[in-house]
């Protein structure tokens, strides 16, 4: 179901909220919708809340190639191997929850990069309280891009 320009999902036994437009304040439309449902829906079972910010990347800056490279991929490719595409994820402690960072891209092309902002837990106000720190976490993806040396670009949902 699609209304002001929020996508709502529930199947699988989740409620996937989304905004429609690649726009900050589309994004805090989406946490307030995902919000009201917590409160609206208090004795439904919960287990977890997220707010995801996913950027496409034309090309990986040589910066943050150079950090991403493994040992492990230099011993494959000193043996013949050729790597086509890399994938590198992180998880970070951040306040009540994680950032999980996935970096995914073409050995020579566009990638994508994901924060995704997690916090478990079966308390909604909890949940909640951490969709409400939309503002927040926009700042520390802006942060942790500068630390990658990922210059913001289009987003790609």
């Amino acid at each position: 179901m699609i209304h002001d320009g929020v996508s709502v999902d529930p199947n699988d036994g989740r409620l996937l909220v989304a905004p429609r437009d690649s726009t900050f304040s589309a994004l805090e439309k989406a946490a307030k919708v995902a919000i009201r449902a917590l409160a609206d829906l208090p004795v439904t079972p919960v287990g977890a809340a997220g707010v995801n910010f996913r950027y496409a990347l034309d090309s990986i800056p040589d910066p943050l190639r150079d950090l991403l490279a493994a040992k492990l991929e230099r011993e494959l490719s000193n043996e013949g191997y050729t790597i086509v595409q890399h994938f590198s994820r992180k998880t970070m402690a951040f306040r009540d929850g994680l950032i999980n960072v996935e970096l995914l891209h073409e050995a020579d092309g566009p990638g994508t990069v994901v924060f995704n902002f997690h916090r478990a837990s079966a308390a909604h106000a909890e949940l909640s309280s951490w969709l409400a720190q939309v503002e927040t976490m926009d700042a520390e993806t802006r942060k942790l891009c500068s630390i990658l040396k990922i210059s913001l670009g289009q987003e790609a949902d």
